[in-house]
């Protein structure tokens, strides 16, 4: 190899090696960030009614371009969301349990406005009024016209149209006997409730005039009008933003379970005295949790944990009770009923009916229900309270006794 050879080679290799050191040194420089190029977002919001928080959360709420950001809202007690906007557009609609998430491009200004919250009870001289129910009578004879003329056709056996079957026992089969429909008319809701038989003062029973409605002049073959009013709850304990609340009135009436014997489910006895397994808590759960409350209403109902143990009733070796459920809306136990804290004496104790309830079958001042079960070597009675001097007692076969009130009990968020 002559010198002019060489010489060519070695600049040839002494310029692939500084190509390749200065293209490994471009590939391991990372140019900092220039701060400048970050997006600022600018929260503006009133700090005494709420909070407004972002994740991740970067100093002076800076980001680099393509973070996804995530906004939390969290207003203070007694208020709410009335506007949220970014970068000026509305994104309320598009809020998930109070919180956003988008992917910052640019600077922007978030913008967060409070109201007061509209309570869905309202409270006053220690009751607290929450959901509505029928419960007084209609009596002016041109309103009850009018509910009458929206109605049209009264129904009949196998031929109810829209009108519901309240699924009442007589001489215990469940017979299509009694019916309810409810109208909306001059911005108030009503019920129309229609009977061609006596309901039975036991579900075992035949239809006569020995009837509670007959007594009270409920009569067969006429239409009754119910105006929906709110619920009137008594406070029993206010605890960590909720609180158990008990009707101060009867809203209804309806047997505990319609058999006197036990039955067959899974491969195990259930006796008519079972709460969890009753006719009344499912229609509690389900039928009078629908009727009573909208669903802004539901949502503030929180889901109790019941206890139906022997430590719930009078007795710590009670054989009769059942598994503990979780609720909605339920009975008072034994224990809760006779509770000092709850009751302050008798008086606190007694209940009337409402004019809708007694159309039911029950009395002006009536025993209620409690879920507990009496440890009667049966497995038949439940224990109830009673209105006339506030003491709790008992029935043989109770459980399928039509005659009781039903006074409900459940928990609110405040």
């Amino acid at each position: 190899m002559n010198k002019r050879r060489f010489l060519t080679v070695a600049i040839c290799v002494l310029t692939l090696v500084a190509l390749c050191v200065g293209l490994t040194a471009c590939v391991n420089i990372v140019q900092p960030q220039d701060p400048s190029s970050n997006c600022k977002i600018t929260l503006t919001f009133d700090s005494s009614k709420g909070n407004v928080t972002l994740v991740p959360s970067e100093g002076n709420n800076s980001y680099a371009k393509g973070t996804r950001v995530t906004v939390t809202i969290q207003p203070n007690a007694d208020f709410e969301v009335d506007a949220f906007t970014v970068g000026g557009e509305d994104k309320k609609a598009e809020l998930v349990d109070n919180a956003y998430a988008f992917v910052i491009d640019a600077d922007v200004t978030i913008v967060v406005t409070f109201k007061q919250a509209q309570k869905m009870y309202r409270e006053e001289e220690g009751k607290i009024y929450f959901g509505k129910y029928p419960q007084t009578a209609v009596e002016d004879a041109d309103l009850t016209q009018q509910l009458a003329d929206l109605v049209g056709a009264l129904p009949s056996k196998g031929n109810r149209g829209d009108w519901k079957d309240y699924g009442y026992y007589i001489s215990s089969v469940q017979e299509e006997f009694m019916w309810y429909k409810d109208v909306e008319y001059g911005g108030e809701k009503y019920r129309g409730v229609y009977f061609v038989s006596n309901k039975p003062d036991i579900t075992s029973r035949v239809s006569d005039t020995r009837s509670q409605q007959y007594k009270y002049n409920y009569f067969v073959n006429t239409l009754y009008w119910f105006k929906f009013d709110e619920i009137e709850w008594l406070v029993l304990e206010k605890s960590g933003g909720e609180a158990f609340l008990v009707s101060t009135m009867a809203l209804d009436a309806r047997h505990f379970f319609h058999d006197r014997n036990s039955r067959d489910l899974d491969g195990a006895a259930v006796l008519a005295n079972n709460y969890k397994e009753s006719d009344i808590r499912q229609w509690l759960i389900q039928t009078f949790y629908a009727e009573a409350f909208n669903s802004a209403e539901q949502a503030i109902i929180k889901t109790s944990l019941v206890d139906n143990s022997a430590a719930s009733t009078d007795n710590p070796d009670n054989a009769y009770t059942c598994e503990n459920t979780n609720d909605k809306v339920f009975l008072l136990s034994y224990a809760e009923a006779n509770n000092p804290a709850y009751f302050a004496d008798k008086a606190a104790r007694k209940r009337n009916a409402t004019a809708y309830a007694m159309a039911q079958g029950i009395a002006p001042r009536t025993w209620w229900w409690l879920r507990s079960p009496q440890d009667d070597g049966q497995g038949l009675t439940n224990y109830l309270m009673q209105d006339v001097n506030g003491k709790y007692g008992n029935f043989d076969c109770v459980c399928v006794d039509e005659n009781n009130g039903i006074v409900p009990a459940l928990r609110i968020t405040l």
